[in-house]
């Protein structure tokens, strides 16, 4: 279980996470917030306060965790604001099937075929093959896979990683993860399928396909802030490869 959020952010400090930075600082979310600021030392601030923080100022301490590859921390950040989703886990009783066990159980690979309803294995394997942007043997401490899948989410899926995935176990687990990620992004897949985005001055109809690449790439919590403009350029790029295929 992640650490509680403030021994966290104690431990870490602001000057550490400003130092692990990797990316610009983020746009501003109130009109006092100066460059140096970040979405996680406002966050600190608030809790030290007893201030209630925004649900944007939330996702957004999230996604910049996760930019930092500060997995932990963001665990920890959603673990005290949703705890809901924690303790539906915990009600599971050992006798009972989760999910995740269900899928990487039943899911199997067989010339790429369909796991979603209503889309054709035609259409499946074109978005497939838009999500292999590694080598079947690419490995980091975080990412394993052609489909740089997190190591943390495929472990949480059913999957264990004691040896290398092949070719096929690896499908399997794309598959477990975007049926996965669908179930529980049905509210933000009925808010902004058929919906229009604008990147750069072009506007876009919204596809399941691309939704999809977008809970791939980003993650729900992170999807939803892309979807209300705050994009990252390695999410977007996912979402314009996949989007429209169906």
């Amino acid at each position: 279980m992640p650490l509680p959020l403030i021994p966290l952010i104690i431990t870490f400090g602001a000057a550490g996470l400003l130092a692990a930075r990797k990316k610009p600082q983020p746009k501003q979310v109130t009109s006092g917030r100066t460059m140096s600021r970040t979405y996680l030392d406002e966050l600190a601030a608030c809790l030290r306060a007893n201030r209630e923080p925004s649900e944007k100022l939330i996702q957004m301490a999230v996604y910049e965790a996760l930019q930092q590859g500060r997995d932990d921390v963001a665990d920890a950040i959603l673990d005290k604001f949703y705890p809901e989703e924690a303790e539906d886990e915990e009600e599971t009783t050992p006798s009972e099937e989760t999910p995740a066990e269900s899928q990487a159980d039943t899911i199997t690979v067989s010339g790429k075929s369909s796991p979603i309803d209503g889309v054709s294995n035609e259409h499946w394997e074109t978005f497939v093959s838009k999500l292999a942007t590694k080598p079947t043997d690419f490995s980091t401490d975080r990412y394993v896979g052609k489909y740089h899948l997190r190591k943390d989410r495929v472990k949480e899926l059913g999957f264990d990683l004691i040896n290398a995935p092949d070719d096929e176990t690896q499908y399997a687990m794309l598959c477990a993860d975007l049926v996965d990620a669908k179930e529980r992004a049905a509210k933000l897949i009925a808010d902004h399928l058929a919906t229009v985005v604008v990147i750069d001055g072009v506007e876009h109809g919204v596809t399941l396909s691309g939704i999809l690449g977008v809970l791939k790439a980003a993650g729900s919590t992170n999807a939803e802030s892309w979807f209300g403009g705050d994009r990252f350029k390695e999410t977007t790029a996912v979402f314009l490869a996949t989007n429209g295929v169906f």
